[in-house]
């Protein structure tokens, strides 16, 4: 089965919207890049299918159906050409883009990884990245469902790692945005691992630790300013209330010697609150 769709991306120099065709193997998760353009017509798109066709040569005959959506660019004409070569064209229902869930999620996937991050010049620097990316995702990415083992691969076999092998080798793709590692002689045994999904996901984390810092730190100075304003030992805390004991004096106890060291700082109200509490027991 196959599967085929557009997806658009937005140039950073010339402000034009490009259009990438592509067609996808269900089967294998396999990606073909077509073509790019600025303007995709109904013969624009009949021709490419026919370019994917030539070069699919005795192998169009194992795919059966075609799953694509309703629009403009692809034409009657655009039918007949798989109906030609013993494919049916399912379309899918209107407004209902998870109905080509494989082509949707290749989309996501390759924005994710490397579209999204990277200022695109113009058609060719797509180009250019589409396929390098797609060298990288058709022969090297692992997918769950073919057990860990790329599009590319032929045979689906359970990939073990020799932990006892400690050269590790790195190659990098596009420019460093992501980087791959392997063993020498061994193909597929270490996972793959995208440099730019690990900088997201640390960023999402760094985010959300500023925002508790950020609370820490309103916290920090509102108790610097009760400090300030409340002469004596009363500290509330969040739904506590402590006043610190009064030292006991004794016949040998000497009189504490007046402190003129600068308050504490105290980080949240409910630490102080429960020193308060500790120190009065």
């Amino acid at each position: 089965m196959l599967a085929t769709d557009f997806f658009h991306v937005d140039c950073a120099v010339t402000l034009k919207r490009l259009y990438c065709l592509f067609v996808m193997e269900i089967g294998s998760r396999y990606v073909h890049i077509l073509e790019i353009t600025v303007n995709p017509d109904g013969p624009w798109t009949v021709q490419q299918i026919r370019n994917l066709l030539m070069d699919l040569g005795d192998r169009a005959a194992d795919f059966r159906f075609l799953v694509r959506d309703r629009p403009g660019h692809f034409t009657g004409a655009f039918d007949a050409v798989f109906a030609s070569a013993g494919i049916k064209v399912v379309k899918i229902p209107p407004r209902s883009p998870t109905a080509n869930a494989s082509a949707e999620r290749w989309v996501r996937t390759a924005r994710a990884e490397a579209i999204d991050r990277i200022l695109i010049a113009g058609p060719r620097h797509l180009r250019v990245v589409l396929d390098e990316y797609t060298v990288l995702y058709n022969g090297h990415r692992p997918h769950r469902a073919r057990n860990l083992r790329p599009p590319g691969a032929a045979e689906i076999t359970p990939a073990v790692a020799d932990l006892a092998t400690p050269t590790i080798r790195r190659r990098r793709i596009l420019s460093g945005l992501i980087n791959e590692y392997e063993q020498p002689g061994e193909q597929f045994l270490v996972p793959f691992i995208c440099d730019c999904l690990l900088h997201e996901l640390l960023d999402r984390l760094a985010s959300g630790f500023g925002c508790i810092f950020q609370g820490l730190g309103d916290c920090v100075d509102l108790c610097w300013l009760r400090e300030r304003s409340t002469p004596d030992s009363t500290v509330s805390g969040t739904g506590v209330s402590a006043v610190a004991a009064a030292p006991v004096s004794g016949p040998t106890s000497p009189a504490p010697a007046a402190s003129t060291a600068p308050p504490v700082r105290i980080a949240s109200s409910w630490l102080a609150s429960s020193s308060a509490i500790s120190c009065a027991a």
